[in-house]
């Protein structure tokens, strides 16, 4: 018997995914919490430009990035855009489709700081996919929330897309018009390339006076992080949402501590 983990994408080879998954079944057969462990593993990346042909027969779950996910979201059933594929049947002859980004986003958010749920107001840099699947479900994850500002760079776009989801009570701003004296309690940088490349240094005021702010990259854009009390990564996030697909594929996860894998994978 054996385990095979995959990540279908474009231009993935950077993918922390593999090395990740990798060291989280290291991790749990040298403590010996299953005897399931003991399998054979692999994590293959299926770096695709155009056509997705792979067969699925041999994969027990596979992780899917961008370009697939709107594609595979056609294919599948089950979360628009998610980015989990597991078998949706005791026989293993049907896949479904789960996001796991989301879910983790906010466990990664809820571990640093259990307070952030009652945040009134929040700040959005970005205007991504993760975004969007942020902005459709905040007024249900966040009961108290009273105001959500969006920095895009086109704006134009992103009213338009809020207007037809019917997301009236999100404010959106360019860049250029952003201001730094505004106070939020939570903020969330889901920008891929934050500012052009500029590591956002204009916006400090608004990091420093946040109760939380979330970087979404794995290598923080924002150099306000390093090292500041209030902030957690996008590695967080890639943890627990590895941790998540674990199970959803059937893979134990008993004893696995997100801020221990983390601290596990930046020290080596």
């Amino acid at each position: 018997m054996s385990i095979k983990l995959g990540l279908i994408g474009n231009d993935i080879s950077y993918s922390l995914s593999p090395r990740l998954h990798q060291y989280m079944w290291n991790l749990q057969k040298k403590r010996k919490v299953d005897a399931f462990f003991e399998q054979d593993f692999e994590y293959c990346v299926l770096d695709t430009k155009s056509t997705f042909s792979a067969s699925l027969d041999s994969f027990s779950g596979l992780q899917v990035t961008q370009p697939w996910k709107p594609v595979l979201s056609g294919v599948f059933s089950g979360a628009p855009f998610g980015n989990t594929l597991f078998k949706n049947n005791e026989s293993g002859s049907s896949w479904k489709l789960e996001d796991t980004d989301l879910p983790g986003m906010y466990a990664a958010m809820l571990q640093k700081n259990q307070n952030v749920r009652d945040a009134k107001s929040i700040c959005v840099f970005g205007f991504g996919g993760l975004a969007k699947k942020f902005l459709l479900t905040c007024r249900d994850s966040f009961p108290l929330l009273e105001r959500v500002h969006v920095v895009a760079r086109r704006t134009k776009a992103a009213r338009t897309w809020l207007e037809a989801k019917g997301l009236n009570f999100v404010e959106v701003t360019s860049w250029a018009s952003a201001k730094n004296n505004c106070i939020y309690e939570l903020v969330l940088q889901l920008s891929s390339a934050p500012h052009n490349g500029d590591p956002m240094s204009a916006f400090g005021s608004v990091f420093s006076q946040a109760d939380l702010v979330f970087d979404a990259c794995y290598s923080p854009c924002i150099s306000y992080g390093h090292g500041s009390s209030n902030f957690v990564g996008g590695l967080h996030m890639l943890v627990a949402q590895a941790i998540k697909a674990w199970k959803l594929w059937h893979i134990p996860t008993e004893g696995l501590d997100v801020s221990r894998v983390v601290g596990e994978l930046e020290s080596s």
